[in-house]
This record gives structure tokens, C-alpha cells and sequence, in this order.
């Protein structure tokens, strides 16, 4: 399971699980045997079954960027923006059709005449049919 005994003896008592979903632990390192360990299973394993160990490698990120940590060094320059390397370079920003504004077209009623539009609310059909009677279109009370 693992290449060397050095690296097995670094998972004793790491938790195992197999395929078919038995779960298990690592008891100890067999010597000598290049990376063999004795593992126990809550229930008997297939010879036909894959056993995995959930671990977890430590690893170094590279360093794309390094920090400059004394701003008032008269010969720092800051990077630049993407509209001042546009400027320098002479290029022009591609304009997409899809990204333009679009007037809004909104559904008017045919207003009585005299009758002020700012005073008027549009309501849906399902909002209309949950007013009381009173406030209904159409109703007006004598």
C-alpha cells in the first residue's frame, strides 16, 4: 500500500474504507516488507475490493507575486491597470451587443381621459384576484 516502511509507520491509525463501503484502521507496520501494513475491517473485505485512505499531503504553493511592504520607496511603481495598458498600446475595447442597455418596454393601459397616471398602479391577475371586493377594479361603491 504505501513504498516504504518509513511512510507506512506515518499512517498507523489512519482510517481506511473500501468500495463496497466497510470501513477499517491501520494497527501497525509490517518490517521489512516495503510498505505492508496490518489493518483491521469492520467486516470481511473482497479480494475483488479497492481500500482507500483519505490523507492529506502538505504542499508548498508557489510564489507568483512578492509583496511590497514599503510604499513610500520613491522608485516603486505600482502595477498598472488593464485601461492604462489599453491607453499605452493603443487598443480599443471590444464592445459586445449582448452587454448593451436596452430600453425597458412596459405595458401601458389606455387611461381614461383626464384621469392622472402617476395615481395608477399596475397589478398582476393573481394579485387583482387576492384584493378585497372593495378595492377591485370595476367596483364602484354608490
Amino acid at each position: 500500500m504505501f513504498s516504504s516502511d518509513v511512510e507506512a509507520s506515518k499512517f498507523v491509525g489512519a482510517k481506511l474504507k473500501s468500495v463496497s463501503g466497510v470501513r477499517g484502521i491501520i494497527k501497525s507496520v509490517l518490517k521489512g516488507k516495503n510498505g505492508l501494513v496490518r489493518a483491521t475491517f469492520e467486516d470481511k473485505i473482497f479480494p475483488s475490493d479497492i481500500v482507500f485512505i483519505r490523507a492529506w499531503k502538505s504542499v508548498e504553493p508557489p510564489e507568483y507575486c512578492a509583496m511590497q511592504r514599503n510604499l513610500l520607496d520613491p522608485t516603486w511603481v505600482g502595477m498598472k491597470t488593464m485601461r492604462e495598458l489599453r491607453w499605452e498600446r493603443g487598443i480599443t475595447l471590444t464592445e459586445n451587443k449582448d452587454s448593451e442597455y436596452k430600453d425597458i418596454k412596459r405595458r401601458h393601459r389606455a387611461e381614461a381621459e383626464g384621469e392622472d397616471k402617476s395615481g395608477r398602479v399596475m397589478l398582476s391577475r393573481n394579485t387583482r384576484m387576492q384584493l378585497p371586493f372593495e378595492m377591485k377594479e370595476g367596483v364602484h361603491p354608490d
